[in-house]
């Protein structure tokens, strides 16, 4: 029993590392992302392949031009082995170009698989290595919705995912 727990501790401990994950991108939020990853990581994202601190100044420039950004975690299979781990979990990624009065908006999707060795050092999971395999991508044009008559979403700490909601209601 006591073993079986543990096995279910580390791999929610490794969920919410992926959730930060997302939560790190898709919120530019640099010190979160680079929370996930040991110092000594190597991040292989394709075009982007080495340290994972050159990653997240990779990725978060890179995204400095888009208005949203959304990561979506699906399947998740995780193996452990003492302080060593693997995992594979799928993904979809989204997002939506700049406002340019002079092009439509553009909305991009790709979906694949994390391939991650993770360790556990000093009682923290972390990505020890990543290697991103793509699945599919797509560029979609969009189609104006009446999103005014929702809270905009923010690209950094301001986002109301930061404020934690009270019980006053309108």
């Amino acid at each position: 029993m006591a073993t079986s727990l543990e096995e279910l501790l580390d791999k929610q401990a490794l969920h919410e590392l992926l959730m930060r994950y997302c939560r790190g991108v898709d919120r530019n939020d640099a010190e979160l992302l680079a929370s996930v990853y040991h110092s000594d990581a190597y991040d292989d994202h394709g075009i982007y392949r080495g340290d994972a601190h050159g990653f997240v100044e990779w990725v978060l420039g890179r995204q400095e031009g888009t208005r949203s950004s959304m990561h979506c975690i699906l399947n998740e299979y995780f193996t452990l082995d003492g302080d060593v781990a693997h995992g594979e979990c799928y993904f979809v990624w989204c997002a939506t170009s700049p406002e340019d009065a002079a092009a439509p908006p553009e909305l991009t999707m790709t979906g694949g698989r994390y391939i991650d060795r993770f360790e556990r050092r000093d009682g923290e999971w972390r990505i020890a290595r990543r290697q991103v395999v793509l699945e599919w991508g797509r560029v979609f044009l969009q189609t104006e919705a009446p999103l005014d008559a929702f809270v905009s979403a923010r690209r950094d700490r301001s986002d109301p995912s930061y404020l934690e909601l009270d019980d006053a209601r309108p």
